[in-house]
Order: structure tokens, then C-alpha cells, then sequence
């Protein structure tokens, strides 16, 4: 297997050169073209068994997802794929099957059929869709709508690469007119790309694509909670203490870990949460760990304006910090009673496989990926992980929270749960 990816300029914690500690050294430059040349840095190394390829460009390659104008995005894309290709017939590998991911790849079918003349004949080509919703398919939006100004940059058919409804230019259209099979990150949101996604037509081409839940590597989170060195009672009474200055085991924790963006479903925790307080005695405990973007003034200003009243007016039974990246995530899956994963859609989600491995049930809507790993606790059979709703809505949600609670009071069924 070789796995090849972009060489960032720093890492997440504001390294450079970060990769040299695995290994993976300066082999060789190679040139591209879109249009101009353009000198990629190939880097190489084994790790645990991988063939680790690393392409480096300052700044095509800066950090992941860059920003900047529609031709910049368009060449970043050709530039991954030619420079995948060319890296390929420069080191004389030929692989039999490509597997590409999400829409950063998705010129890389195309580019190696149409410009790399008879060279990857024999090779097959997988792409895994990770999410398909509307602004997750990695569409480019040129001046004007004027898509033909940018084909001097991606030299390809405007019939494999341009949505003529939405005057785009469209990587995940172009891997599916090109492709050889497309396969997604859960059963359930394979069958919900089929029914409604605007790409429905184009999928239905291929017949049985593959689909496969998302996983966590298991042992690995195992040795990090035991590093932890708490079981749930003693993680509780930490995070308690942490966040709202007492600890209390009679009270039921409730923690969300996750950006606070409309797709994660916040406004339903926010919406519920003083129903809940003045029903139940102020017996809950919330946290809403998770950042919201400083531009996003439609939907996390809002919530983080609702979060910090909500904070202020219940200082023991509510917290959130939405202008902080949130790094408790192991101790509070640990700590919590009822992990809330509210997602609107979630193609596989990690959030509820992170809870699983601590033992934490899981309240979730049934879409996606959750459907397929989250299942309705049944008190009578012992049998689920967690409790799910089916609409998405207030009511819904509520009513799963409450089930869920009988269960927590019910100390016998609760700790069977978990």
C-alpha cells in the first residue's frame, strides 16, 4: 500500500519539518503543469509497514482546506492529481487500484485518463465520498459564472468537470463521470445518497457501492483512557469540579463534543435545556464543548449568544465556551453519563465510536452513520448502547433525553447500559 498526501507546512500544533521524526525524508523535485510550472517536493518514508509518499509546496500545500480565489482552488486540485500521477510514473509504480478521498481528489480519475495517455489503462479507480450535503462537495464558483475563463487551468471536457444547472466547476461530479466504483462512510448514508442526494443520478450508475462505518482505532483510545487513570465516577467528580466548581453524583451529565455548526444539531441542546432544568429540579448537568466559527453569523453567533446567557444564568448546571477549541474531549467522554450527538445528518460520525470506548451511551438522531451504530436501549432484553430519536425536532429530542434518564435513575439498567 502506498498512501499519499500533502506535506503542510506546519502541523497542528505549529511545527514544521514535523514528519522528519517518522522517518520520511527529501527524495526528489518533480515539475507540473497548470498551466505553468510548477516544482512539487516528493518526500518519502515507511511507517508501520506504509509507503508514505508526502507532496510539499509552500503554498498549494500550506495548510488543508486554503482559502483564496476560484483559480487558486481549481489549480490545487490539478496540482494533487498531476503531481499524484507524475510522482507515480517517476518512482515506476503502477498501481492496480487508486482509492481517492473526498472531493480534494476528485480530478484524479479524470486527470490520469485524459492526460496521462495510456499509462494507468490497467488501473482501477475507487473514490470514497465523505460527505456529499450541500457545501461539502468541494464546488468552485468562477467569476461571473463564466466557468469556460478556468479551463486553461484543468484542460478537461467541460462535460465531465462543469455543473451547467449551478455554473460550477465540480470536483465530485467529475470523479463520478470517471470513476470505476464510489463507496461511502456508513450503509445507512449510502442508502440516503441514493434516495436524495442531487448527485442521485450519477450514483445510481454504479451498481453495488461499497459502504463501511467509519471506525476509531480501538486499542489505541483504550491505552489513552487507561492513561487517564479515572473510571467514570472519578472522571465525573473531576469535570464537575472543573466546569461548575462542586462535584455532585446525583446529577446527570450530558456532554456534546463537536463544532457548534447546524449540521450538529446545538440548537436543539440549547432549545432544551431550561424545559429540562425546571422539570427535573436541576438534576442535569450540560456542557457544550466545541468552538464556533468567528464568521458564522447566521448560526454559531446566535447559539454562542444563547450558550454564554445560558452560562451566566445556571453557572452549576450549564457550561460552554464556543470562542475556545474545546481539548477535554477524552476526560468528559469518560465523565459524562449521556454523550448528546443531536446531528442533523452525520455521514458516519467518530463522536459516538469515542464515547462507545469509554462506555458512554449515546443520545443521537437516527440519521447517517448513527443509525447504523447507535441502537435504543431496551430495559426489559438489556440489549443497545444508547437512546435515538426520530424526528428532529424539539419534542423528539426531549422525549429521548427523558427515556434516557429513567434509565439513569434506575442505577441496576444503567450500569448494564454502560
Amino acid at each position: 500500500v502506498h498512501c499519499v498526501s500533502p506535506y503542510y507546512n506546519v502541523n497542528n500544533k505549529g511545527e514544521s519539518g514535523y514528519l522528519k521524526k517518522y522517518g520520511i525524508e527529501f527524495v526528489q523535485t518533480i515539475d507540473v503543469y497548470a498551466p505553468d510550472q510548477i516544482k512539487i517536493g516528493i518526500h518519502y518514508g515507511v511507517v508501520e509497514g506504509v509507503k508514505c509518499w508526502f507532496l510539499h509546496h509552500y503554498s498549494f500545500f500550506a495548510v488543508p482546506y486554503p482559502t483564496g480565489s476560484s483559480s487558486f482552488k481549481l489549480q490545487l486540485l490539478v496540482v494533487y492529481a498531476k503531481a499524484s500521477h507524475e510522482m507515480c510514473c517517476q518512482v515506476r509504480v503502477y498501481p492496480k487500484l487508486f482509492i481517492t478521498n473526498d472531493w480534494p481528489t476528485g480530478l484524479v480519475p479524470a486527470i490520469a485518463r485524459k492526460q496521462f495517455g495510456s499509462v494507468f489503462d490497467d488501473s482501477l479507480f475507487l473514490h470514497i465520498f465523505h460527505n456529499l450535503g450541500v457545501g461539502y462537495a468541494g464546488k468552485i464558483w468562477p467569476n461571473n459564472g463564466d466557468t469556460g475563463s478556468l479551463r486553461y487551468i484543468h484542460q478537461l471536457p467541460d462535460e465531465l468537470i462543469v455543473d451547467n444547472f449551478d455554473h460550477s466547476i465540480d470536483p465530485s461530479q467529475c470523479v463520478l463521470l470517471s470513476t470505476d466504483q464510489w463507496a461511502t462512510v456508513s450503509k445507512k448514508y449510502r442508502d440516503e445518497l441514493l434516495e436524495g442526494s442531487p448527485y442521485s443520478w450519477l450514483l445510481k450508475r454504479y451498481p453495488e457501492p461499497f459502504a463501511y462505518s467509519n471506525g476509531i482505532r480501538f486499542e489505541e483510545r483504550l491505552g489513552q483512557i487507561k492513561k487517564l487513570g479515572m473510571n467514570h465516577d472519578q472522571a465525573k467528580k473531576a469535570v464537575q469540579e472543573k466546569y461548575f466548581g462542586f462535584a455532585d453524583d446525583s446529577k446527570c451529565l450530558f456532554i456534546f463534543v463537536g463544532r457548534i455548526v447546524e449540521q450538529k444539531g446545538v440548537h436543539l441542546i440549547i432549545d432544551c435545556f431550561e424545559e429540562l432544568n425546571r422539570k427535573y429540579n436541576d438534576k442535569f448537568q450540560f456542557i457544550v464543548g466545541g468552538q464556533a466559527y468567528p464568521d458564522d453569523s447566521s448560526y454559531g453567533l446566535p447559539c454562542s449568544q444563547k450558550m454564554m446567557d445560558l452560562r451566566q444564568r445556571y453557572p452549576k448546571s450549564f457550561w460552554a465556551d464556543p470562542s475556545q477549541f474545546f481539548t477535554d474531549g477524552l476526560l468528559c467522554y469518560q465523565a459524562a453519563d449521556f454523550t448528546l450527538v443531536p446531528s442533523m445528518f452525520e455521514p458516519s460520525g467518530i463522536v459516538q465510536q469515542e464515547a462507545f470506548a469509554s462506555g458512554c451511551p449515546v443520545i443521537a438522531f437516527r440519521t447517517g452513520g448513527l443509525a447504523d451504530t447507535v441502537f435504543e436501549y431496551d430495559r426489559e432484553k438489556k440489549t443497545g448502547n444508547g437512546f435515538v430519536f426520530w424526528s428532529f425536532q424539539h419534542r423528539d429530542y426531549i422525549m429521548a433525553i427523558e427515556r434516557a434518564y429513567e434509565t439513569y435513575q434506575d442505577k441496576e439498567n444503567y450500569w448494564k447500559l454502560r
